[in-house]
């Protein structure tokens, strides 16, 4: 198990690190449930909620995570905001592979792109991450290229694997996919978080606004990292 200050380390060097046990996994099986009726499949066996918050406003407690927040201000100075407004993903058995890719903003940015961190990815586990339930996989030290994967596959790819409740971080040039579930019965869930820098740009269009109503109940904390409608 590893602390706070091997995860920053870990992120520079390694592009990505695993927190285990940041979340009681009873909490990660109910919030999987509030999740799920609002969930759409955009792809076969695959569910997807974006903007979360709106319609599961006890997701709050992750966004603001001291351990997480930590990290986050390490990673991306003071300032830095709540970019996607959560998602919620629902991998399922005979969900396909997802190519390679490395995230935005730097996927919006000119090659060669920047070696400092231009966001931070957040992946709380709501199930455990296996090797056959559509763990993300990813190249280890691929943000280092500073440009996109230009194939199909590496051979120094692995799965990220973990326990219900652990957290994935991941810098966004690191190139990863959502592996496919072969299992027959075990789906992945994940609540993905994304916090960007205060001086990168939000586009108004790419992620969903939190709901006025909303918002107001949020915690003071949180509503100073968020974009309100």
């Amino acid at each position: 198990m590893i602390g706070v200050d091997e995860a920053k380390i870990r992120l520079a060097e390694e592009g990505y690190c695993v927190l285990e046990a940041l979340l009681d996994p009873a909490d990660a099986d109910r919030l999987g449930e509030l999740s799920r009726p609002f969930m759409k499949s955009p792809e076969p066996n695959f569910f997807h909620l974006g903007g979360a918050l709106n319609d599961v406003p006890e997701l709050a407690q992750l966004c603001i995570h001291p351990t997480i927040l930590e990290i986050a201000e390490h990673e991306l100075g003071d300032g830095f905001i709540l970019a996607n407004n959560v998602d919620v993903t629902r991998t399922e058995p005979g969900a396909p592979a997802q190519p390679l890719h490395a995230d935005v903003p730097l996927s919006w940015m000119p090659q060669p792109w920047p070696a400092f961190p231009t966001a931070l990815q957040v992946f709380w586990m709501l199930t455990d991450y296996t090797p056959d339930n559509g763990a993300t996989v990813v190249v280890p030290f691929s943000h280092h290229a500073r440009r996109p994967p230009t194939r199909s596959s590496y051979p120094g790819e692995v799965p990220v694997l973990g326990c219900k409740g652990s957290v994935f971080l991941m810098r966004p040039g690191v190139w990863h996919g959502r592996g496919q579930n072969t299992g027959r019965d075990r789906h992945r869930g994940t609540v993905n978080i994304f916090y960007l820098p205060r001086y990168i740009h939000r586009p108004k269009d790419t992620w969903p606004l939190v709901k006025h109503n909303v918002y107001e109940q949020l915690p003071e904390r949180l509503r100073q990292m968020t974009v309100s409608a």
